[in-house]
């Protein structure tokens, strides 16, 4: 047997436990992820000498704090400006490699301790959780309304995340809703926020 993985589940039984378990930890391990990186990385930023050594981090807190945020998307969607309404809609190749070195102690861990299953589910989320990341927010921003704008989900993250741009404090949680609870970043919604989320469609009825 390899040294460094463990062997795969041998019952029915055991693989049922294992891949259950492994999507519930993987969801939760990514939306802390996405907590953290959306709030830390994007929004609060670092100690100044970070950005000398990493310019690039520099630049997303510019792209997502000054533009995206105070510039462009004040009001949310429709971005007239054609430049403006593509700042920081999409996560790059490289906010994902910083997501992968979050999650590396895990993805050892079970390797070497459980199998290969909860690392192999939690690739696959994080697959699957970027491409609904680079999917539903320029959705929310510039709608074009696809068949799936209708699904309960979706209305879901997009009121959430409107309450996000309107309250920059909360719902850090774009697409993996949980660490805002936990944390506590959940905003009050007030008359006037329902009224907006009913006029985008984001209702829940």
């Amino acid at each position: 047997m390899n040294l460094f993985f463990a062997p795969f589940p041998m019952t029915t039984l055991e693989w049922g436990i294992e891949i259950v378990a492994s999507v519930v930890i993987s969801y939760v391990l990514i939306s802390t992820v996405e907590y953290i990186f959306h709030r830390f990385v994007m929004h609060q930023g670092f100690w100044e000498p970070v950005y000398v050594i990493a310019p690039p981090l520099g630049n997303l807190l510019y792209d997502h704090r000054k533009l995206h945020h105070e510039t462009y998307y004040q009001e949310f969607n429709h971005e007239p400006d054609p430049h403006g309404r593509e700042v920081n809609q999409r996560l790059a190749p490289w906010h994902t490699a910083m997501g992968a070195l979050f999650s590396l102690p895990y993805i050892l861990l079970t390797l070497w301790l459980i199998s290969p299953v909860p690392a192999i589910i939690f690739f696959m989320l994080a697959a699957a959780h970027n491409i609904l990341w680079n999917t539903i927010h320029p959705e929310m921003h510039n709608p074009r309304y696809p068949f799936w704008t209708k699904w309960a989900p979706y209305k879901l993250l997009a009121r959430r995340h409107y309450l996000h741009h309107k309250h920059t404090l909360t719902n850090y949680n774009i697409v993996c809703p949980f660490m805002d609870y936990v944390v506590g970043t959940v905003p009050e919604v007030s008359p006037e926020d329902e009224e907006k989320i009913r006029q985008m469609g984001f209702s829940k009825s």
